[in-house]
Parts: structure tokens; C-alpha cells; sequence
């Protein structure tokens, strides 16, 4: 029992000391924790590290109690607890061994932040959250550009972590979604676009942007969202993939209903057109502005004003296009 104590006690000491190292220059707001440093570096021979044969022994002990506990539904917490240790050493020394090693790392650890705040650790908690968005960071570094699990869609995650440990860290996760996003585009999460636009109301009510932020991502993110919806098919494929593509789609759908729900807190006809007026009568030739307007309004069927056509005129004028002239011809 007393060995059981002290090792418990060497773990949590080895990962708090881990996330510490892992946190160090991320205590700004402006982090960017995709470009975490940590003391942890790919081993330039074998992917089982320097001593191949202990990594061998804590990797088949990990996998086995990781596997008990799935089968406990990961309720089994004395099983979890005997993870811990040789996961450590795995992640620590091979890091290239297992790609698996990071999806499991992330629960594994969550269980731990869990436990810490029941036993008011806040401090370990505290750093095992820095750990916890490092293992993401490490996962970057150490298969960078993975097809299935590129840096955009791991760096969306980091944000999700950040946003429910550290809710009022609202510089960071709305510059990793945002980073996420702009990475990822089209192929975007639809949970990532939904917190993505969260973030940003958070972003904006806290002054560290102006409102138009909040138009700009609405239509960044609605596009990435109609592309979705228009291209996702729900026919083809087995049982299994439409049953994916089906359960995708109402994901999206799920989405545009949220965006459309938020925006209106923003941008009746009335509110659009009072906050676009000033802009559009200090800067009539600024074409960028014009675009934007054109496309707002039109999203948000506000089509009948004065401003909208000033800037569909300017629109049309200076970058005319089939879709213009057809516009031009219907608010003639």
C-alpha cells in the first residue's frame, strides 16, 4: 500500500513538473499553443527510444489496463490510476511509438484534472490541463501533417480543452479556433465552427475586437457550413458511411440553426443598416467594405435599403460579375 502511495505520489509530482515545462511562455494571453516547447523530442532512432525494452514493457502495460478500463466504460478508477504511470514513460520516452497513445493520453489525463479538483489539488489540476494541450502540441510535432489528423483539426482541439478548463482565457481559444478554422476551411468540424463563433461573441464582449468581427466570422463560418450542406451526400456509400454522412449533415444543420439564432442578437435589417451607414458614408469607395455589405445583407435577406445598393452599385461597378448584373436587375 505504502509503494502503491509513493507511486501515485512520483506520477502526479513527474506530471506536474511535465506540465509546468509544457506551460512555460503560455501564461500570456496571446499563446499560441500549437507552438508549445517541450521538453520532450522525438528520438532520432528507434521509435521505441533509448531503452527499447522498458518502452516495450510500459507500452504492453498501458495498452492492457487501457483496455480494462474501456471494457469498465472508463469508470474503473483504480485500473485508470495504474495507466498513469507507464503511459508517462511511453509518452515521455517514445513518442513516436503510438499515434493512439495521444487520443488516449487526452482521457487518461482528463481523468486525472478530474480527480485533482475532487481532492482540491488545484495547483496539479492546474498543470495537468498544461499538459493536456500539450500532448496535442507534442502530437504536432511529432507527426506533423497527418492526413487523418491534421494540425488544423489538433489545434481545434487544444482550443476546445482551453475553452472549458480555462473559460475566461478567451484570448487564447478564439485565436486557436480561429487559427483551426482558417487552417481547415471547408473541412471544418461543425462542433469547432459552432465554438468558433462562441468565441467569438466572447472575443468581442470582453473589447479585445470591435463588433464587425462578429459579422465577419458569421459569414466565414456560414460559408463553411452551406458548402457542407451542399455537398455532403446522404445517398451513397454503405450503411455505415450514410448513416456518417447523414449524422454529419444534421451536425452542420444543427450549426446554421445556431448561427442564425445568434446572429439576430447582432444584425436585424434595422441594427445592420444603422451600423453600416456611418461606414459606408466615411469610406463610399472602399470596394472590401462594399463586398462585405452586399454579402451580409444578402444573407440576412436585408435587401430592401439605400446602403445595400450604394454598395451593390460599387460592387458591380468596379467587379461585376452574372450574379450582380441579376441583382442590379431586380432592384431596378
Amino acid at each position: 500500500m505504502m509503494k502503491s502511495v509513493k507511486a501515485m505520489k512520483k506520477v502526479q509530482l513527474f506530471v506536474l513538473v511535465l506540465g509546468v515545462f509544457m506551460a512555460i511562455g503560455n501564461l500570456s494571453a496571446n499563446v499560441n499553443y500549437s507552438e508549445f516547447s517541450s521538453p520532450i523530442n522525438p528520438d532520432g532512432g528507434s521509435k521505441y527510444g533509448a531503452d527499447s525494452a522498458t518502452t516495450v514493457k510500459n507500452l504492453s502495460l498501458y495498452r492492457e489496463y487501457y483496455k480494462q478500463w474501456k471494457l469498465s466504460k472508463y469508470k474503473d478508477d483504480a485500473v485508470a490510476q495504474s495507466i498513469v504511470e507507464p503511459w508517462t514513460y511511453v509518452f515521455y520516452n517514445a513518442p513516436r511509438v503510438s499515434k493512439n497513445m495521444y487520443s488516449h493520453g487526452i482521457r487518461i489525463v482528463q481523468w486525472e484534472i478530474k480527480h485533482a479538483k475532487e481532492k482540491g489539488d488545484t495547483a496539479l489540476a492546474n498543470a495537468l490541463v498544461d499538459t493536456l494541450v500539450g500532448i496535442y502540441s507534442q502530437q504536432m510535432r511529432t507527426f506533423p501533417n497527418d492526413p487523418k489528423r491534421p494540425d488544423g483539426m489538433l489545434i481545434g482541439k487544444q482550443a476546445q480543452l482551453v475553452a472549458k478548463y480555462r473559460k475566461n482565457d478567451v484570448k487564447t481559444y478564439y485565436h486557436l479556433f480561429d487559427t483551426s478554422v482558417t487552417m481547415m476551411g471547408y473541412k471544418s468540424e461543425a462542433s469547432i465552427l459552432k465554438q468558433y463563433f462562441w468565441s467569438t461573441e466572447m472575443y468581442v464582449s470582453k473589447k479585445y475586437a470591435p463588433r464587425d468581427l462578429v459579422f465577419d466570422n458569421y459569414i466565414k463560418v456560414m460559408d463553411i457550413v452551406e458548402y457542407n450542406l451542399e455537398h455532403i451526400d446522404t445517398t451513397a456509400g454503405s450503411a455505415s458511411q450514410i448513416k456518417k454522412a447523414k449524422r454529419n449533415y444534421n451536425n452542420f444543420k444543427a450549426v446554421e440553426a445556431y448561427l442564425e439564432k445568434r446572429i439576430e442578437n447582432y444584425a436585424t435589417c434595422e441594427k445592420l443598416v444603422n451600423y453600416y451607414t456611418p461606414k459606408q458614408e466615411a469610406e463610399p469607395e472602399n470596394l472590401d467594405l462594399a463586398k462585405k455589405i452586399v454579402k451580409f445583407f444578402e444573407m440576412r435577406k436585408c435587401t430592401d435599403s439605400d446602403i445595400y445598393y450604394k454598395a451593390l452599385e460599387k460592387v458591380h461597378a468596379e467587379a461585376p460579375t452574372a450574379e450582380s448584373a441579376l441583382s442590379m436587375g431586380n432592384m431596378a
